[in-house]
Order: C-alpha cells, then structure tokens, then sequence
C-alpha cells in the first residue's frame, strides 16, 4: 500500500505557456502520469521526483507561475487497494 500512496502523489504545475509537449518531458523525468488541463500539468510522481520534473520542464521552455503537491487521501488509497483486490479474485 506503501507504494501505492507513493505513485498516487499529484503536483499541479501551472505554466506561463502551456504545451502539450512538456507531458512527454514530465515522464522523461520521472512523472508515471502528466496530463495537459488549460495551463497547467497535472502530474503524478514518487515525492522524490518532483524537483527534477519541475527543472526538466523550466530547462525546456517550461516556465513555471506556481505549483502545490496533493497527496492521496486515505479514502483514495483504500478505493485503489480495494479495486486491486476485486480485479485481482475475478
């Protein structure tokens, strides 16, 4: 479960000129998942890859205006442990 609230941390990365193309580079740098959503990267990460993302995406055109970090809620990391377990007994 451990590893599963890990992988689960969100940062929200709001960019002065969003591109799609900075989605690639997030998961070069560590990102297991980035999305485009308006001018802002929705990124999920180990917490420990967040500041190689953040300076991947500046070193290639990505200039940041602001970011937080969401960790999952103890309600999220039961929902995805219990759905592993249904998928997992089916």
């Amino acid at each position: 479960m451990r590893e599963s609230l890990l992988r689960g941390s969100r940062m929200r990365v709001e960019l002065a000129h969003a591109d799609a193309s900075l989605c690639a580079i997030a998961q070069q740098a560590g990102a297991s998942e980035a999305m485009l959503q308006g001018d802002a990267l929705l990124i999920a990460s180990r917490p420990e890859n967040r500041l190689e993302i953040l300076q991947a995406l500046e070193r290639n055109g990505g200039a940041v205006t602001r970011f937080a970090t969401e960790e999952p809620s103890l309600e999220d990391v039961y929902l995805h442990y219990i759905h592993k377990h249904e998928t997992t007994t089916d």
